[in-house]
């Protein structure tokens, strides 16, 4: 509840955010946002910012586009970065050493890990065909996420990380690697039109197949760009 909480806030701040500086765009000649005009004549291309969690708050950034296909459906692909998609179970991973350190080293010891990762999706996003410039639309993607583990430890206050192995500790892969996975989801939103260009708002959400348990991500997310 508290994460859902979390996310409600900042989509609020969102789409706050992206209100004014829409505002201030200047509007060059660009087709038609009335019913029945597409949301972009050929395609579009823009960027992407926004908050994402797993288990833990984090920034996202990226890069999107797409094609006109036909009527209301385009194709799209993004690539993003996402500061953290640690999920709970590789949390708990550290729980053991943190354990072990404390017990034969007479000394406190904590440790977490972080999770930044890559994405590179693709898919289908239906806009729906309303008149005016507000243009909800759902899409649906499928595509790879990298995640890389970065767990680090600290005895005493003193950071160990890079010599937890004389303290007889070895760090497994699914705590200290990296996974390429497949990841798939969808999400919904809403496009704002101005001339030439676009607002996006929205919720995205993305299922990584990684070993032992998948690693859901949720986005909320703004992004602003040019439709030609």
């Amino acid at each position: 509840m508290k994460r859902v909480m979390q996310l409600m806030v900042m989509a609020a701040v969102l789409m706050g955010l992206a209100a004014p500086a829409m505002a201030q765009m200047p509007a060059p000649a660009q087709p038609a946002a009335g019913s029945g005009a597409p949301a972009v004549n050929m395609g579009y291309l823009g960027v992407t910012s926004g908050f994402g969690v797993v288990q833990n708050v984090g920034a996202i950034a990226g890069v999107e586009g797409g094609i006109h296909l036909t009527g209301d459906l385009d194709v799209m692909a993004e690539g993003g970065w996402a500061a953290d998609m640690v999920t709970r179970r590789i949390a708990g991973l550290t729980t053991p050493v943190v354990n072990y350190l404390t017990s034969t080293q007479g000394k406190t010891a904590t440790g977490e890990v972080k999770a930044p990762g890559l994405y590179g999706l693709a898919g289908l996003r239906w806009v729906a065909p309303t008149s005016g410039s507000v243009r909800p639309y759902v899409l649906g993607q499928v595509g790879v996420a990298r995640i890389e583990y970065q767990p680090t430890f600290a005895l005493g206050g003193t950071d160990v990380t890079s010599t937890i192995a004389t303290y007889g500790v070895t760090l497994g892969d699914d705590l200290a690697g990296t996974a390429t996975k497949l990841a798939f989801g969808g999400g919904v939103g809403v496009l704002y039109l101005k001339g030439q260009w676009y607002a996006d708002a929205g919720y995205r959400f993305v299922t990584i197949a990684t070993d032992t348990q998948q690693t859901p991500f949720s986005r909320l997310h703004v992004g602003f760009g040019v439709r030609f």
